[in-house]
């Protein structure tokens, strides 16, 4: 009688999975890991993000003080910095006044966000500190940079836009408007002075 040695398929199952995930893992590590000559610099390796496209939002990297330029008021801190070897941007705000607190909360909003480059068309990926995900998508025109949400079940949908001017100066812009057919209206304008 030959005894036999027999996994359960559930573990055969695991362990290929394991091992399929272990072998995608070494090679995108090691596909992921610039080449070097010798003991100079790194050499740009393809699928790199350094072409002309992914600084669109470079002149937004910094911290900056959000103000309300009918009021002078300090509105918000927003800071924003390239990352993941120039591939995307992390952009966190924080609110320096009661405009967006909830009922009831014993904290001003804050949000913390990524923004990436996918087929020429940037996402913004933002979560707040009340529960809130917001997905928008743009991209860069005369004007300067920009996001639109997805229509919501209304058909409304926002817009915002940063554009850069003179002295280093930001603005950053909102609309709003109710359907494709109908003209953007403003929401807001603040103007950003760089603090750092």
């Amino acid at each position: 009688m030959r005894s036999e040695l027999r996994f359960p398929r559930e573990v055969f199952l695991q362990k290929f999975v394991l091992g399929v995930s272990f072998f995608f893992t070494i090679f995108y590590a090691q596909n992921a890991m610039p080449e070097t000559k010798g003991d100079s610099e790194p050499v740009t390796v393809q699928g790199s993000c350094d072409a002309d496209e992914y600084d669109a939002h470079k002149f937004r990297v910094g911290k900056w003080t959000a103000i309300n330029p009918d009021t002078n008021e300090k509105v918000g801190i927003q800071e924003v910095r390239q990352i993941l070897n120039g591939c995307a941007y992390e952009v966190s705000w924080n609110q320096l006044n009661d405009q967006f607190r909830k009922p009831g909360s014993s904290y001003r909003y804050a949000a913390h966000g990524i923004i990436a480059l996918k087929k020429g068309v940037w996402t913004q990926s933002i979560a707040d500190n009340g529960g809130g995900v917001f997905i928008t998508s743009g991209g860069v025109d005369d004007r300067g940079v920009f996001f639109d949400s997805m229509p919501n079940e209304m058909g409304v949908i926002y817009r915002t836009y940063v554009s850069e001017h003179e002295n280093g100066v930001l603005w950053n812009e909102a609309y709003v408007r109710e359907g494709e057919d109908s003209d953007w209206v403003s929401l807001w304008r603040l103007r950003y002075d760089k603090t750092e």
